[in-house]
């Protein structure tokens, strides 16, 4: 509850009677109550996801999750190696941002010798800003959702992954492709097109052979 609180779809009251505090919906958080209860059609794909503090289960359903974002991008501010290498086996992700700030530098620096190494399952690209600070799910489809904590922290906490509704999910999205153009590549390094390609036989000898025109002596 306490991140639906942050979200500011939950507001803490004084109960009536007595010392406790309760909680009751905001103006937005009615918005989107109302929303979803005028929606005429369930898609399992995009409901609302909570996944419960020692919840065996929580971290393969969130990855689940990600692999049903089919080739989408995945903002995770401090996503460690392990959780790198768990959605390059189990997702399509294709893009990951992640922060660059100086706490998490000892966490790019070993996903950079990891994904330039020619072992990787498949490509991915990840870069890396100092602007983030939520972490957020963009599908392939165009959907937009939040998630409530970074893989490392699945299971130690209640985590509600959300859906977007228009017009905010195409805002958060135009913001995180801005963010994406001007984040810092991580890797994998750009190939050497140059390296790859032939020398041209007609401009330069083959090696070993004279460079002059006239005939030998």
């Amino acid at each position: 509850m306490e991140h639906l609180v942050r979200l500011t779809w939950l507001e803490k009251v004084a109960a009536p009677q007595g010392d406790d505090s309760g909680l009751r919906l905001t103006d937005l958080g009615c918005a989107l109550l109302r929303d979803a209860e005028t929606e005429e059609e369930s898609d399992e794909d995009i409901s609302v996801v909570v996944l419960g503090r020692e919840d065996p289960l929580a971290y393969p359903i969130l990855v689940g999750q990600f692999a049903a974002a089919g080739a989408g991008l995945l903002v995770d501010p401090y996503l460690k190696l392990a959780d790198l290498h768990t959605i390059v086996v189990s997702t399509q992700l294709t893009r990951l941002l992640v922060s660059r700030k100086a706490p998490n530098r000892g966490v790019v620096a070993s996903m950079e010798a990891y994904l330039d190494s020619q072992s990787l399952a498949r490509p991915i690209e990840v870069r890396s800003s100092s602007k983030l600070h939520d972490r957020v799910l963009i599908a392939d489809d165009g959907d937009v959702l939040t998630v409530g904590t970074s893989l490392n922290g699945i299971g130690k906490t209640t985590m509600v992954m959300t859906p977007i509704p228009s017009p905010a999910r195409e805002s958060l999205r135009s913001e995180y492709e801005r963010l994406w153009s001007e984040a810092t590549l991580v890797g994998p390094s750009p190939a050497e097109e140059e390296a790859d390609e032939e020398p041209d036989s007609g401009s330069s000898p083959e090696a070993g052979e004279p460079s002059g025109g006239g005939d030998k002596a």
